[in-house]
């Protein structure tokens, strides 16, 4: 009888410790759904809401004034290039492509023994001509770029 108590006592600690766990298991899924589904749900809204919060403030767009200094002072840079293409190659170049990349929005055009570079801020043309005054051309852009005024 020593020896069937035993073996009794051998099989049920054997079962018990082989057994399935059950609802251990079941506490931890439960666990993981609840921080995995908030989490998953907040970064969907982050990604398609981009709130400030996360992403940072949006791009402002530039006041009208500083749009146009910026035009006027990229197309006078745009200008210096092309004079060093003439000086270089001795005319002026057929397109803008041959002194490099060009501006978004600017034209370029051969008019008589000069060219000019044309562009259109808010509706209204932007006209630079190398025969003509590059201050008044530029005016105050250089101050306005440089935040003085």
């Amino acid at each position: 009888m020593a020896l069937a108590a035993v073996m009794d006592h051998a099989v049920k600690v054997h079962k018990e410790t082989t057994g399935p766990v059950g609802r251990k298991k079941g506490k931890k899924a439960l666990v993981v759904s609840l921080l995995c589904v908030p989490m998953i749900a907040f970064s969907v809204y982050s990604w398609i809401a981009r709130p400030e919060f996360i992403w940072g403030p949006g791009v402002k767009p530039l006041p009208p004034a500083r749009q146009e200094a910026n035009i006027r002072f990229s197309m006078f840079l745009l200008a210096q290039r092309i004079e060093t293409y003439r000086q270089s190659v001795g005319s002026y170049p057929l397109s803008l492509s041959e002194v490099g990349d060009s501006l978004e929005g600017v034209l370029y055009a051969r008019v008589d023994s000069v060219y000019e570079l044309r562009a259109v801020d808010n509706g209204k043309p932007i006209v630079f001509r190398p025969d003509r005054s590059i201050d008044a051309f530029l005016g105050t852009s250089p101050l306005i770029i440089q935040g003085d005024r």
